[in-house]
C-alpha cells in the first residue's frame, strides 16, 4: 500500500473522527508551517529588511505554537519561497524528510481551505502523514545558522497520523 493510498483512505476517516464520542488522545501532535521569515537582528546595523528573509518548514513537535514568542522544534531553508505546484522535501536532521505537495492554485485559497498534503519520512519509522491547509497568520520565532527569524506561515499542516481512540466515562 503506497503512502498515497493511505493518506486518501486517512481523508477519509476524517468526517467520522470529528463526529466521534470524547477521546483521551486522538493521535499525534505533529504540526509544521510552511512560512517566510525575515531576520529581527540586523548584523551590521544598516540592512534593508528584505537583504535577510528565508523560506522554509518549520516542525513542531507538541503542536501547533501558541503565542508570537513560540519556537520551532526544528527549521530547514528552502531555495525557492514558492510552494505552489511544485514538489518540495526538506530535512530536518533529528525527524526525518518532509515531502511537501501543495496544489498549483493554492495561493487564492480562503484561509483554512485544503491546499495540500505531506509526508514524513523518519529513519525506522512508518511515514506520517500530514494535511495541510491555506494559513497566513500563524506567526513563530526560528533560529537559521545563528540568526533570530520572526515567521509568519503561509500554510499549516497538522499530522492526521491517528493513535487508538479510547471513549472517556461521562462524569
Amino acid at each position: 500500500m503506497n503512502a498515497q493510498t493511505v493518506f486518501l483512505g486517512a481523508l477519509a476517516l476524517l468526517p467520522l473522527l470529528a463526529s466521534a464520542a470524547p477521546v483521551e488522545t486522538l493521535g499525534s501532535k505533529h504540526t509544521a508551517f510552511l512560512a517566510s521569515c525575515t531576520s529581527t537582528e540586523c548584523p551590521l546595523g544598516l540592512c534593508d529588511p528584505d537583504d535577510y528573509n528565508i523560506s522554509g518548514a518549520a516542525y513542531f513537535v507538541n503542536g501547533p505554537p501558541t503565542g508570537t514568542t513560540a519556537s520551532a522544534t526544528a527549521f530547514a531553508v528552502t531555495s525557492n519561497s514558492r510552494w505552489e505546484g511544485v514538489t518540495r522535501s526538506v530535512t530536518w536532521s533529528r525527524y526525518g524528510s518532509f515531502k511537501i505537495n501543495i496544489d498549483a492554485k493554492a495561493a487564492s485559497l480562503p484561509k483554512g481551505e485544503i491546499a495540500g498534503q505531506a509526508t514524513l519520512t523518519a529513519t525506522g519509522a512508518a511515514d506520517e502523514l500530514f494535511l495541510c491547509f491555506k494559513e497566513g497568520n500563524t506567526k513563530f520565532r526560528t533560529n537559521y545558522q545563528g540568526d533570530a527569524y520572526s515567521c509568519t506561515a503561509a500554510y499549516y499542516c497538522p499530522s492526521i497520523q491517528t493513535g487508538t481512540l479510547t471513549p472517556t466515562t461521562p462524569a
